[in-house]
């Protein structure tokens, strides 16, 4: 009898194993959740470092791969999964992009008027920016992008006069 008092019966055992299941499951299910957000956010911050590093580059330089370019042009297209970016001079041109697959561009907006693209052409040395689609000049342009498998919008805005990718609030009456 003096042995039953010292061990663990089989059923405290089964008890212990069932409740640290329970909390592992628990923990590994937020762990995951919050993995997502980081790859959400890591994406995001991908999208718009690339997109200040392009802008640095037109306030700082006239030059790409040993060549003087006269403008860079950002292409951002509804539908797509980066943007593209164009060195122009006099006959010549070169084409970059930037792309990841987790990211999808939607909502390109100029004012209140849809668009399927917008055409951001910057100038070295020069603060401001032409943005225009379907040749027309606007103001101000704005677009979103939906990141991962919750399908998470963050929205930006482009303003002429000083060019900088801002991030907005999304309108949750719009479809921006």
């Amino acid at each position: 009898m003096y042995w039953k008092k010292n061990w663990y019966t089989l059923l405290e055992i089964m008890i212990v194993i069932a409740i640290v299941a329970i909390l592992m499951t628990i923990t590994m299910r937020f762990g995951s959740r919050r993995i997502d957000d980081l790859n959400v956010q890591t994406i995001k911050e991908e999208f718009v470092q690339t997109y200040s590093t392009i802008f640095s580059q037109a306030m700082t330089s006239n030059y790409s791969a040993g060549k003087r370019y006269e403008k860079l042009t950002l292409l951002i297209w509804s539908g797509n999964h980066g943007f593209d970016y164009l060195f122009s001079w006099e006959n010549d041109f070169f084409l970059s992009w930037f792309e990841n697959q987790k990211l999808t561009i939607t909502n390109v907006k100029l004012w209140d008027d849809y668009s399927d693209n917008i055409w951001i052409a910057l100038y070295p040395y020069r603060m401001s920016c032409d943005i225009s689609a379907d040749w027309i000049t606007w103001d101000m342009a704005s677009f979103a992008i939906v990141v991962g498998r919750e399908h998470v919008r963050s929205c930006f805005r482009v303003e002429h006069d000083l060019c900088k990718l801002r991030q907005v609030a999304c309108e949750e009456n719009s479809d921006l």
